[in-house]
């Protein structure tokens, strides 16, 4: 599958390829037919004296040719065909149609700025040469001869920008689907989520324990740990009683035979003090 789609992705550059070649070949095909009927529509429109200063450089024939109406014909002929040959070899109409204006627009701007050169050249520049002669008429002859191809200029300009415009327009629609097919084919190649591995062994046994019943057990012991009160306050008290009744003790044991009028310590069981003579309580 994959040496297919090699081979057809190597057919299909192969043939685009071609297809720009042709695309190319009939451009320049265009453009001089576009050239010629430019000049066509210039020349036919001189006077008799700038048509033979022209024949004497170009030629009799070539410019016989150019100012007639067979040239004009032909031209135009030759624009059409080129273009209907394009559009058929290359199945490109939208590039077609924008070589088309661009062709013809080149044209006829090329003709008008080499006429308004030799204008300037000759009649603000003084330039000498066979038109020199004729600098007086030379502006009326380009204003009348200009506004044929000033004409054509214009409407192949608006041929080119619909062109463009439709390549514009189906480029953005085919990156709209690229990146549609892009999404999906990345939905689909998406790795599913992994779902929990059962362990044939451990399902019996979960299967077994009641879960609910040892939830509430634990959370029971739980409580029943929480809620076991120490009582310390009886130890505590029994603790500071015995430790009072022994110095109560002591002190009452340290106390005996000794005689609450002078101090002195006598011997226990003896009832008069042996140094004043008082009577021992």
């Amino acid at each position: 599958m994959e040496t297919k789609a090699k081979t057809s992705a190597s057919q299909k550059k192969k043939g685009g390829g071609f297809k720009t070649f042709l695309s190319v070949v009939f451009f320049i095909l265009i453009l001089l037919s576009a050239f010629v009927l430019s000049l066509c529509m210039s020349i036919r429109t001189k006077s008799s004296e700038i048509i033979n200063v022209y024949s004497k450089i170009a030629g009799s024939g070539i410019t016989d040719f150019l100012a007639g109406d067979i040239c004009f014909w032909c031209a135009i002929s030759a624009v059409i065909l080129w273009f209907g040959l394009w559009v058929q070899t290359t199945r490109r109409v939208p590039s077609a149609i924008r070589g088309l204006g661009i062709a013809c627009s080149i044209a006829p701007a090329s003709v008008l700025a080499g006429e308004l050169v030799v204008m300037l050249l000759v009649c603000a520049f003084k330039v000498q040469n066979s038109l020199t002669p004729y600098a007086d008429s030379l502006p009326s002859q380009f204003v009348n001869s200009c506004g044929d191809n000033v004409i054509f200029l214009l409407s192949s300009m608006i041929i080119a920008s619909v062109g463009i415009l439709i390549c514009k327009i189906i480029k953005l629609l085919k990156a709209k689907k690229a990146d549609k097919a892009e999404t999906s084919s990345f939905e689909a190649n998406a790795e599913p989520a992994a779902e929990p591995v059962s362990d044939p062994v451990l399902e019996p046994v979960a299967a077994s324990v009641p879960v609910q019943d040892n939830l509430q057990a634990n959370t029971s012991e739980n409580e029943s740990i929480r809620n076991i009160d120490i009582d310390v306050s009886d130890n505590n008290n029994s603790s500071s009683t015995e430790t009072s009744d022994d110095a109560e003790k002591s002190i009452i044991k340290s106390l005996e035979g000794v005689c609450h009028l002078c101090g002195a310590k006598n011997e226990p069981g003896v009832k008069f003090c042996g140094s004043c003579g008082a009577k021992l309580i």
